[in-house]
């Protein structure tokens, strides 16, 4: 029925979203949203540069190779890169913030993506979560059928697939994970400053960041007393395997 259009939100996610040229887009988007107006547009070019500025002008999120920059991120720094660089091309355009894709191969240890997951929930943009992350998906188990696509292990996802060796796993090290990412969300969902585009990374008093911790603050407005307005300090430590201070 009409009526029932307007209900909830739909979306879609644009393959290739550069193989079309920008007035194509836009007339698809408008055609759609005269039907829906809340319908998501999301454009996926994970080559980056030229063709994701033009998706900033008319789709509502940009997945774009931020992927990419993750997986290599190994210091504060990195990760202060990755995000600056964005604000400088896209200024308030969406990103997705995604560790991995369904045709880019996971992490040989489930806690890396943890890690990258946490440090990109605390600034704007859209935090995702791949199915299974949350139980120790890695980069060759998780779910019953596994697919070389590419030269990338990757979860089959041309036939029907099962997670239940994800399911099925009690490893200690493992089950915590979705209490992470629990915890991780929560935060976001209970903190406007969290969610808001409004950041200054800390340094330490040298002047200089840790770089196995990254560290960030992150305020609600600017100019306002904290008992108005909030503000979050947030920590994620870099180093799997050591401890920081």
């Amino acid at each position: 029925p009409k009526n029932q259009c307007y209900k909830g939100i739909d979306g879609l996610r644009c393959d290739f979203g550069q193989g079309l040229p920008p007035q194509a887009w836009e007339y698809i988007i408008n055609r759609a949203r005269s039907v829906k107006w809340n319908f998501v547009w999301m454009s996926e070019s994970l080559d980056g540069g030229e063709v994701t500025y033009r998706s900033n002008r008319h789709f509502d999120v940009l997945n774009e190779n931020l992927i990419f920059e993750l997986k290599s991120a190994g210091t504060a720094s990195a990760y202060r890169t990755a995000f600056e660089g964005r604000r400088t091309s896209y200024g308030q355009g969406l990103l997705l913030l995604n560790t991995v894709s369904h045709d880019e191969q996971n992490y040989s240890d489930p806690w890396q993506a943890v890690i990258r997951y946490g440090a990109a929930a605390t600034i704007d943009g859209a935090p995702m979560i791949f199915a299974g992350q949350e139980l120790g998906l890695s980069d060759f188990y998780g779910y019953d059928l596994m697919e070389k696509n590419l030269g990338k292990y990757v979860p089959h996802f041309k036939t029907y697939n099962s997670m239940m060796p994800l399911w099925g796993n009690t490893d200690f090290g493992l089950d915590q994970l979705y209490q992470v990412f629990s915890g991780i969300n929560k935060a976001r969902q209970a903190s406007p400053a969290l969610r808001s585009s409004n950041r200054y990374f800390i340094n330490q008093t040298s002047g200089s960041p840790q770089e196995s911790i990254y560290s960030i603050a992150k305020y609600e407005s600017a100019g306002l007393s904290p008992n108005l307005s909030e503000v979050v300090f947030a920590f994620m430590s870099l180093d799997r395997n050591n401890n920081q201070s």
